[in-house]
């Protein structure tokens, strides 16, 4: 039989079977499959003692010591003040798990909260602002291939209309001025 492997861990079902189909010495084979039983009828009774219990929910079980059955054993360890150890499921912990005779051991398992609907527990990070998005620039056309391009000249303001002359209230010999703009 396979010794490096801990009938006792998680994946050790696994690890086993893959012995299994590589052997070929009859003893080893028997050996192996004796594991894979023991560690199948270990965890179908300790599914049934979490359920019981409240730390297990999973409808059907899966008769797996897979990620739902790891957490439940650690739910039931905390609960129970036992050394927290969730990814070796020991026939000492199946007995334990047996000796609870009281349901809801373990602390009610309500479908985790929507995503959506988590509060943020942590500070939102400022967003880093967009670097500004600069025009590209036109190629410098060279002066013997640019085409010519003629302009009008900008218009010129009009000349100021001419000031009418100064109104004389008949006396003397005044001039009258003429503006004449430059």
């Amino acid at each position: 039989m396979d010794n490096k492997t801990d009938p006792f861990e998680a994946g050790a079902r696994e690890k086993l079977e893959k012995y299994v189909t590589r052997t070929e010495c009859p003893a080893a084979l028997a050996d192996a499959q004796q594991k894979i039983k023991d560690i199948d009828d270990r965890i179908n009774d300790a599914q049934a003692q979490l359920k019981k219990l409240g730390c297990y929910a999973v409808e059907p079980s899966s008769a797996r010591f897979d990620k739902e059955t790891q957490d439940a054993v650690g739910r039931f360890q905390r609960w129970a003040h036992l050394s927290v150890d969730q990814t070796h499921l020991t026939t000492d912990l199946v007995q334990k798990l047996a000796a609870f005779t009281g349901e809801g051991a373990c602390p009610a398992l309500a479908p985790p909260p929507p995503v959506a609907a988590l509060p943020s527990e942590k500070p939102a990070l400022p967003r880093e602002q967009p670097k500004p998005v600069r025009p590209k620039r036109e190629p410098v056309e060279s002066a013997e291939s640019a085409p010519v391009r003629h302009t009008a000249p900008a218009p010129r303001p009009a000349p100021a209309a001419p000031a009418a002359p100064a109104a004389s209230s008949g006396g003397g010999g005044a001039k009258s001025q003429i503006f004449i703009p430059n």
